[in-house]
């Protein structure tokens, strides 16, 4: 797989919606930026639910594009960072879970699980 996919909007003879659709059923934390000079808010929330990084509006300026794309895969390496550390944690620590249910932070642990499509 990719490290990350860029992919327009609309294009002939395919959707980046779909395409976006069909990404996400490969991998849900593939991560994923749309460019667009017609971006709707319907578009736009479709695109988010289905855990789009970013968007980026056209006209682009190159710098702009080299910053997003940066920044998402480097918040992808520290998604993929901290959830590889909370799997240790919970591995070392078996009854960490239950410890945090029991002083009543258990929403403790959920809330440092980090889910790639909601950042």
């Amino acid at each position: 797989l990719p490290s990350l996919v860029i992919s327009d909007l609309k294009m002939p003879h395919v959707d980046g919606l779909g395409v976006l659709k069909k990404v996400r059923e490969l991998s849900s934390d593939l991560p994923f930026i749309f460019v667009s000079a017609q971006l709707s808010k319907e578009a736009l929330v479709t695109a988010i639910s289905q855990g789009v990084s970013t968007v980026i509006e056209k006209p682009f300026r190159e710098a702009n594009v080299v910053a997003q794309v940066t920044q998402t895969l480097k918040h992808s390496e520290l998604q993929e960072l901290l959830n590889k550390t909370i799997e240790l944690l919970m591995f070392q620590m078996p009854d960490l879970e239950l410890f945090l249910k029991e002083k009543k932070k258990d929403n403790i642990a959920e809330i440092f699980k980090v889910d790639p499509i909601t950042k």
